[in-house]
């Protein structure tokens, strides 16, 4: 149940972003009008808020325990989200409210993507190889399936692929209140 609920929770999470991935280029180029290079360029800007996350995610949560932490990134990535799909649904999506939206999001997801690795082979040190195998399959699997959903709903408008973000987020969201939250603070299911 552990490993399970970890390792949902990270393809939900990281499938929201390679929504992003495949879907933003489409969105940002053809509805807000960047260059392909300005899009690069926008996309590498996001970059510094993830590394720095995963950075500082041992540390910070030796400091606040990871539940504190696993919390806090969510927030990130539902506020972020949540903002991207209402601008998007109103039509107001614009550079200056997409970059720090984003960023909050890629902030959230620098601290989720290391807790659930760490969490999910946590109580299973004798498997590890093997675990880690089989959530990194799932991870590209999932997001697989992400790239064929954001192709099938893009309409040529932001929202769809917004929308998918924003629905990913709130499932990871569930999964983290509702199976890893009651358990997260006790020694086996902890990161370390």
């Amino acid at each position: 149940r552990i490993f399970a609920g970890y390792t949902v929770c990270l393809c939900l999470s990281l499938g929201a972003m390679f929504a992003f991935m495949s879907g933003g280029a489409l969105v940002f180029i053809d509805t807000v009008g960047l260059s392909p290079s300005q899009f690069g360029a926008f996309f590498f800007a996001m970059a510094p808020a993830f590394s720095m996350a995963s950075f500082l995610t041992g540390s910070v949560s030796r400091r606040v325990g990871p539940r504190r932490l696993f919390g806090f990134a969510t927030l990130c990535t539902l506020a972020g989200t949540s903002v991207l799909f209402a601008l998007s649904l109103s039509g107001d999506l614009t550079l200056y409210i997409a970059i720090p939206a984003l960023t909050v999001v890629t902030f959230g997801l620098g601290f989720i993507m290391p807790l659930c690795f760490s969490g999910a082979l946590a109580p299973y040190p004798h498997l590890a190889g093997t675990a880690s195998s089989m959530i990194g399959f799932l991870q590209a699997s999932f997001s697989a399936l992400v790239g064929v959903l954001v192709a099938a709903v893009y309409d040529g408008s932001a929202a769809p692929v917004m929308g998918l973000m924003f629905v990913l987020m709130v499932s990871s969201a569930v999964v983290f209140v509702t199976v890893l939250r009651p358990v997260m603070n006790r020694p086996a299911a902890s990161a370390p």
